[in-house]
């Protein structure tokens, strides 16, 4: 942690005391730009005068708009010590500040009066902070003076920086799923709000491309995200992400290929010149037919087909040259089964062709 103050004054006016037409100075602080600075805690100098009971606030508000952005309840004017003194307020949350603000003490509840309020030191007519300056506001309206160039203040802060992950190697991989691997080792300041993996086709992903979201991490160390809808047998790139409020970090990219897709038991497809089929032992299975002449039987209007022509066949497109062929099956003499059923039994590939018989085309 660091520290930025103004330390030179004394005191200057009543905070929360009457001022000229009987108005009270509602708020008092210093007006300052930080750079990219995560604020924590505020500190003004002061002293107690009487037994006033209002209550004090610290609070950080914009310069644009007057929005508070941080705020923290001190307690009652009436705690605040008798002799000079800093006293201090801790924000529940750090905030990032990288623009003008105002750093202030605000007063609330029960006015003050000339008796009961606290003392405001600022540094008189020295202009010791050039490109800060001091305010005090009543009546809603925001006051400066050449008679008190600089609040005197103490804030402690932290340099705001992204955090850091580094990407490891994806595992789990599958036709259309994986595992991407990686490893925070900074959380940032502020700390990271969400992290995960991004990835895509093309290379250095953003998590403007496809993304896990998981969460807030817990802690610096490694971490794992599911992703899902790949296509399968295609190169992708990963890279590991953390976000926060300054910024998203990248890991190095990683590149995985799926792997190709295994097709279930029983699933039959036309595959360049061959008809293939997954046995029921998981196997694939692949036959060549022989290409159909025109003496033979038109083929119906279907991509595979059982019919019975001289021999019982079965009839199937190939996809090199979207021409028919034919594989001569074997007859069982077995019926039953609706005309045109096509399965998986064993190693072979069973149907019914158009007389009802029951054929097969013998893998292996």
């Amino acid at each position: 942690m660091a520290t930025e103050e103004q330390l030179v004054g004394a005191y200057t006016l009543k905070f929360g005391g009457l001022a000229g037409g009987g108005l009270n100075w509602v708020r008092v602080g210093q007006v300052l730009t930080p750079s990219n600075r995560v604020i924590s805690k505020l500190e003004f100098k002061t002293y107690r005068v009487g037994s006033p009971t209002g209550t004090i606030t610290f609070t950080i508000r914009k310069q644009s708009d007057s929005s508070i952005i941080a705020s923290k309840v001190y307690g009652s004017a009436g705690d605040v010590p008798l002799t000079e003194g800093w006293i201090a307020a801790t924000f529940d949350t750090p905030v990032l500040v990288n623009e003008a603000v105002a750093i202030q003490m605000e007063w609330s509840g029960v006015d003050g009066d000339d008796s009961n309020y606290l003392a405001w030191y600022t540094s008189g007519s020295s202009d010791v902070k050039a490109d800060e300056y001091a305010v005090a506001t009543k009546d809603g309206i925001p006051t400066t003076s050449t008679a008190w160039r600089d609040a005197v203040y103490i804030y402690t802060y932290e340099t705001a920086i992204v955090p850091t992950v580094t990407t490891q190697a994806v595992t789990d991989i599958a036709p259309t799923t994986a595992t991407g691997n990686g490893n925070i080792t900074n959380l940032g300041t502020p700390s990271a709000t969400q992290h995960g993996h991004c990835w895509s086709t093309s290379a250095n992903p953003t998590t403007a491309d496809s993304k896990t979201e998981n969460g807030v991490p817990a802690g610096t160390g490694a971490f794992t995200s599911t992703i899902t809808g790949l296509t399968a047998n295609t190169l992708y790139h990963v890279r590991a992400y953390a976000t926060n409020s300054i910024g998203t970090s990248y890991g190095a990219d990683v590149q995985f290929t799926t792997l190709v897709a295994t097709a279930e038991k029983g699933t039959i497809w036309q595959e360049g010149t061959k008809l293939h089929w997954i046995d029921e032992n998981g196997a694939e299975q692949s036959k060549e037919g022989t290409v159909i002449t025109t003496s033979e039987t038109p083929a119906p209007p279907a991509n595979l087909w059982f019919q019975n022509f001289l021999t019982s066949q079965l009839l199937y497109v190939d996809m090199s040259t979207t021409g028919r062929k034919r594989l001569d099956g074997v007859a069982t003499g077995v019926t039953g089964q609706p005309k045109g059923t096509i399965w998986v039994e064993g190693a072979d590939l069973h149907g019914i062709d158009e007389t009802g018989a029951e054929v097969y085309i013998q893998g292996g």
